[in-house]
């Protein structure tokens, strides 16, 4: 193996060639391990399950054991929360805010210890300062790279309503444009039908006309034809008496 573990007069002794293996216990007994720490979890009893984690102190663990803990149960877990562990915890959640993506989370966390154990944090303000001053750090600078992303979020979105309202005029224009033309193609046509049956009326009294004057041409030829006729008669009857 890697590592190993010897009992002596001095306390539990861990060797190991992992360089990033810690092993610093906090009140520990037999009875907290990592099995019966998640058998907690799986019970529902959060907060042994988080006090256990902080007395075997693997970080893995505490982890797991915060944040598995419904946010409806912060207040009261911190409410009864033993104070020689209150350190601890606050050092735990100013580190994870500087990493972790579960910021409201942990802010939760650290807005409940604030109201519920102010005054205790106030008399003991020498020994928790430096775990408050990295608490504010990292809140501050949670702050402002937020800020920053939120900046860009309104100017992206103003830039995005700026194209949208300019694409609803031109579309509007558009189609202004595409109404008038049509109004003028049907106007047109309108017109082209009142001219074709101006023209067809035109040619009706034209070819009526015609026709008038053909057939009064038609019964004058018959009129003389038949003049000729009744003179022809009348030379006849003249010559026969």
């Amino acid at each position: 193996g890697r590592s190993f573990s010897a009992v002596t007069t001095e306390g539990l002794l861990v060797y190991s060639l992992d360089r990033h293996l810690t092993f610093d216990p906090f009140l520990l007994d037999t009875k907290i391990t990592p099995e019966a720490i998640r058998n907690s979890l799986v019970t529902n009893q959060h907060s042994k399950a988080l006090i256990d984690a902080f007395k075997l102190n693997e970080k893995s663990l505490i982890v797991e054991s915060i944040e598995k803990t419904p946010s409806h149960d912060i207040d009261l877990i911190v409410k009864q929360w033993p104070l020689i562990f209150l350190k601890r915890l606050m050092s735990h959640l100013a580190g994870e805010l500087e990493s972790s993506r579960h910021i409201e989370f942990y802010l939760r966390w650290s807005k409940s210890i604030l109201l519920q154990h102010g005054s205790y944090i106030k008399d003991q303000a020498s020994d928790l300062m430096p775990v408050l001053n990295l608490l504010l750090k990292n809140v501050t600078r949670k702050s402002e790279d937020l800020g920053k992303v939120c900046e860009n979020n309104k100017f992206a979105i103003k830039y995005l309503l700026t194209v949208g309202e300019r694409a609803d005029k031109n579309q509007e224009q558009g189609d202004k444009i595409l109404k008038e033309v049509q109004d003028g193609d049907s106007s047109g046509a309108e017109e082209e039908e009142d001219s074709d049956s101006e023209i067809d009326m035109a040619d009706l009294q034209a070819n009526w006309s015609d026709n008038d004057s053909e057939s009064g041409s038609e019964e004058g030829e018959e009129g003389g034809s038949n003049s000729d006729r009744s003179s022809q008669s009348s030379d006849s009857d003249m010559e026969q008496g």
